[in-house]
């Protein structure tokens, strides 16, 4: 089986998928990468009980109440992640406590766009969202390929896979749009539907994107390239300007 973010780096780097995934080379652990994880694990609890938290108010409850609740809720998820990975975040010479009140203030602020997306979903009274799953694994043996999907939701009789991200950005990414396209691709196989959207959630917004059939057409085409070099192929080294900053370096163009 296939992951479908490996497919992803495969995209970008072939070379780094065949020292990853052939050579049993890792990349070690640095600071940026392991904050990364932290951020997503936080942003992962978050939505969690922000779909709680969405279902016990009442549609008459003030901005400040629902500002209160949800930052409140932000900041004991904030301290639970931090203080369960105190030891590793302290070992990579990260000051947890500074990163804590970092991490506070900035949710605050995602509180703030929260209750405004909160009360117009009030005041409209849009359509039930129903949350399916949160963190989602999905597999399909035809295929090869697996995925975890960050949430999937279904917004009447339409099914959306959303990819949950912690780096806020103007638009969603090339490598978003096709990890997207990797789990709509299995969701399709396993719920016998079309999945044509699919959501891109940032901090402050989601957007909304299509999911062509091309895009899911280019995720068989890279598993077949992974596939290949599964089985002995040697993708050739190229030099790109992601070269410089890959924890690779040294193994390819090093000395």
């Amino acid at each position: 089986m296939i992951q479908i973010t490996d497919l992803v780096k495969l995209r970008l780097c072939p070379y780094r998928f065949y020292l990853e995934k052939m050579k049993k080379k890792k990349a070690p652990t640095t600071q940026e990468m392991y904050l990364g994880k932290v951020y997503h694990k936080i942003a992962e609890e978050t939505v969690k009980r922000e779909n709680q938290i969405f279902e016990e108010l009442e549609p008459g409850c003030t901005s400040r109440k629902v500002f209160d609740v949800l930052y409140a809720e932000y900041c004991r998820v904030i301290r639970n992640v931090i203080l369960r990975r105190k030891q590793k975040l302290t070992s990579l010479n990260i000051d947890y406590e500074t990163l804590m009140e970092e991490l506070r203030d900035y949710y605050k602020e995602v509180a703030i766009e929260k209750v405004f997306s909160i009360k117009k979903a009030f005041e409209k009274k849009e359509e039930d969202v129903i949350i399916g799953h949160v963190e989602y694994y999905i597999e399909n043996s035809e295929l090869g390929l697996l995925g975890r999907v960050d949430r999937i939701e279904i917004h009447g009789e339409v099914l959306l896979p959303v990819e949950i991200k912690t780096v806020e950005k103007k638009r969603p990414t090339s490598s978003e749009l096709l990890q997207l396209a990797g789990y709509a691709l299995l969701l399709e196989r396993e719920r016998g539907t079309t999945v044509s959207k699919g959501i891109v959630e940032y901090p402050s917004k989601r957007i909304l994107v299509d999911i062509p059939d091309k895009l899911k057409e280019y995720i068989l085409k890279l598993r077949d390239y992974a596939l290949e070099i599964l089985n002995g192929e040697i993708p050739k080294k190229v030099r790109t300007d992601k070269c410089d900053r890959c924890h690779f370096y040294d193994m390819c163009w090093g000395a």
